[in-house]
């Protein structure tokens, strides 16, 4: 089988692994034994992007104009380790397309498995899923100005609603195909596992934050423990990640939601909101002054200011706190690194001090 490389479309995507053009030639031919229907007739291979902690993204050209996205995931989870196997996430891929397909235009799958492919004589494991091509670009170089970043917001809101409809069956991320489940038993022990992967304790002993606000966080952490709520499905990478949504690119309307690795299950708006508002905050598109595209997405999302200030805020912003020190403890070794720590500095601080007044 003739393998054609070329250039990606994408050009905010590089190729950066050598690894990518030793596997590109015995891609296709491995898959094709793996799953003889899955692909057929195909004429060549772009490297469409490497996503070093997930998966490289291949785009499969067909002779009858057809495309294909193919991810290939090298390895399994380590033992008593938070990762998921790449199979395992693949799969999970899997069950949400095709319950979301309709809604919110998630990609089809089309097959997921393993392949033994040989690299310098030696041969490597690698989880791969198949799906449909979306032929729409991503939202992120297309949202400019704060106008349509509220637009797209209210979009977006639309979007998350239908995504959190979705019941589900347990909490996290990890899920078991076998069963359909989400691993962990109870929205409590979800939240604790949070907590001591956040290292949030290490912002008050290397006197990032005064440890006289310690005793607030822990207030909060213990009313998001005792939360009640039923699961349901978020997709975790959405608000602040605009490339996971593609849109068309005359309107900016939504077209698909793609790439759902960290989706999982659990109160879904309070996640969805407390794993983006860091970021967004960081990433200079919420201020302390200025909530336009948070309010935007609540409008799409179809809640009210006050419902969001009576029964979410507190928790979604106690869930927001527990992805601060992950921004905060990397080294600041440029000026906009410690420009976008301070505007990280400003949230968790505007959140401790309104939730100490609480």
């Amino acid at each position: 089988m003739t393998v054609e490389i070329v250039p990606s479309s994408a050009s905010y995507f590089e190729p950066k692994d050598v690894l990518i053009r030793k596997i590109t030639p015995k891609l296709l031919q491995a898959l094709c034994d793996a799953d003889p229907k899955s692909l057929v007739d195909a004429r060549g291979v772009e490297i469409h992007c490497l996503q070093g902690r997930i998966a490289y993204t291949f785009d499969i050209f067909y002779t009858r104009n057809l495309r294909r996205i193919v991810k290939l995931a090298e390895g399994v989870a380590r033992p008593h380790s938070q990762d998921a196997e790449p199979l395992e996430r693949f799969a999970k891929e899997c069950w949400i397309s095709e319950h979301l397909s309709p809604q919110v235009g998630a990609p089809r799958t089309q097959s997921v498995g393993r392949v033994a492919i040989p690299i310098d004589g030696v041969e490597h494991t690698f989880a791969f899923i198949i799906q449909e091509y979306i032929p729409f670009p991503p939202a992120g170089p297309l949202i400019q100005s704060r106008k349509q970043q509220s637009e797209f917001a209210s979009q977006l809101g639309c979007i998350a609603r239908a995504i959190h409809s979705i019941p589900t069956v347990g909490f996290g991320n990890r899920f078991d195909a076998s069963t359909t489940c989400f691993s962990v038993r109870s929205w409590p022990l979800y939240v604790d596992e949070l907590i001591a992967l956040s290292h949030f304790e290490r912002l008050f002993g290397d006197g990032i934050l005064p440890i006289s606000d310690h005793p607030f966080f822990m207030r909060r952490m213990k009313s998001l423990r005792g939360r009640s709520c039923l699961p349901k499905l978020y997709h975790n990478d959405l608000l602040y990640n605009w490339n996971n949504v593609l849109v068309d690119p005359t309107d900016v309307s939504i077209r698909s939601v793609i790439d759902w690795e960290y989706s999982g299950s659990g109160d879904p708006l309070v996640v969805e909101l407390g794993s983006s508002l860091v970021r967004l905050f960081e990433d200079g598109v919420l201020d302390i002054g200025n909530q336009e595209f948070l309010h935007a997405f609540l409008s799409g999302y179809g809640i009210s200011l006050e419902e969001y200030e009576a029964n979410y805020r507190m928790d979604a912003e106690a869930f927001a706190m527990l992805y601060a020190p992950a921004r905060l403890l990397r080294p600041a070794t440029s000026s906009a690194i410690l420009e976008r720590q301070r505007r990280v500095r400003c949230f968790l601080e505007s959140t401790l001090k309104t939730h100490e007044l609480a």
